[in-house]
């Protein structure tokens, strides 16, 4: 396919996509013309190509190139001078910014842009790893930037589609990324607010007794519904955890959560690890934002808390500069979704140690152990009281689980 490179579009390279995953670019030799159409590559790596760059000898194209010297001697050239893009990219730039610092810290911007164009976090890392060896400066630093840098780009759709939004004209909403769980909506909300926190039912006053809440494995569904309510439980804290949730104690909501979930054990990996850093930067005397995390966490956890803080969602003001209608803030009844969160995560949990003592009563009944099946009897009342107790609060509806 031949196309220059300001005029290379996403549907083109989605058909190149069709056949490879693999593009080589390449660049006459004329270093105005090749500036201006490094768009081309960006365009490249956002689709997820895997992108080198051939830079043709001054004078020379493919046309001419092939012409002078020759069909065999042009499928050798390629390979002996073809370069990944970014030895491309940054060599190219430095040119003309050898000893000049700010230039040189113009270059480190506009490689950093181009890595973060990349989906695939472990690729993202290993460019940044070797884009610190090339231009001598820490991999840390480049993390730091090219988590700007996305978080930056997804602030920016953000607004865009607020903006289409409020111009009246809307388009299909992107598909969900694959690492992202949808939230379950099997409980209906209990509808209102309470008047005052004082109002919230906590659930202190339903302990768990010891070993209840333990990670495990999990079917599939179930699997999709805690991971979907862990990571409920540390969007609002990421959000909403050094809000002020009881004025008269100075509780904090990372405080309440903390103290509610002490006994769950999260299965989801990166979750867990969120909240063991939380954890540590309380230890360390600090609460963190989220921008503590795109600072210091690993690119998995970045990316998760990019897609957790950024808001996908605003209401706009019209509604009640306009309209004069009052739309409920979340940051209002933090506390409340806190709440739920917690009882739905701790809900699911023993409804999976129900289904497991269910399969262990068949086997025991099968076996005619009279004495186990009395056992596991008992253990399943009691998980079923205690389920009965987690739904009330969240108005859900209960149904017995028998064998």
């Amino acid at each position: 396919m031949a196309s220059s490179g300001t005029s290379l579009t996403e549907g083109q390279i989605r058909l190149v996509r069709r056949f490879t995953d693999n593009v080589t670019v390449l660049y006459d030799g004329d270093p105005a013309g090749i500036k201006a159409s490094m768009r081309g590559i960006d365009l490249l790596l956002a689709e997820g190509l895997n992108v080198r760059a051939l830079l043709f000898p001054e004078g020379e194209d493919p046309d001419s190139y092939l012409r002078k010297h020759g069909a065999g001697n042009f499928q050798a050239f390629l390979p002996q001078h073809t370069q990944d893009f970014l030895t491309f990219k940054t060599q190219l730039l430095l040119r003309d910014a050898p000893n000049d610092p700010l230039q040189r810290a113009k270059v480190i911007h506009e490689v950093v842009n181009s890595i973060a164009k990349i989906p695939d976090a472990v690729k993202r890392e290993v460019y940044i790893q070797q884009c610190s060896r090339l231009l001598f400066i820490g991999e840390d630093t480049l993390m730091v930037e090219v988590n700007k840098t996305l978080l930056k780009a997804q602030q920016q759709a953000t607004r865009e589609r607020e903006a289409r939004e409020r111009a009246g004209t809307r388009t299909p909403v992107a598909p969900r990324p694959s690492d992202e769980v949808p939230l379950p909506s099997e409980e209906p909300h209990t509808g209102g607010y309470p008047l005052s926190y004082d109002e919230v039912p906590l659930p202190d006053e339903l302990p768990l007794p010891d070993g209840v809440i333990a990670a495990g494995g999990f079917s599939p569904k179930i699997h999709q519904l805690i991971e979907g309510h862990e990571r409920e439980c540390v969007r609002l804290l990421l959000r909403f955890g050094t809000v002020c949730i009881d004025p008269g104690e100075d509780t904090r909501l990372w405080q309440y959560l903390f103290a509610e979930t002490q006994d769950v054990e999260f299965h989801t990996p990166v979750y867990r690890s969120l909240l063991e850093m939380y954890k540590n930067a309380i230890l360390e005397g600090v609460e963190p934002d989220a921008d503590y995390f795109i600072n210091r966490g690993a690119p998995e956890i970045v990316e998760r808390v990019i897609n957790l803080t950024v808001d996908r969602w605003v209401v706009s003001e019209n509604w009640e500069k306009k309209y004069a209608i009052q739309v409920p803030q979340e940051q209002d009844h933090v506390l409340v979704n806190a709440h739920d969160s917690i009882l739905r995560l701790k809900r699911q949990f023993v409804e999976k140690l129900e289904a497991e003592v269910l399969q262990q009563l068949a086997e025991a009944e099968r076996a005619n152990d009279e004495t186990e099946v009395q056992r596991l009897i008992h253990h399943h009342q009691h998980l079923s009281g205690l389920r009965v107790s987690l739904a009330k609060p969240l108005g859900s509806i209960v149904s017995a689980r028998h064998g």
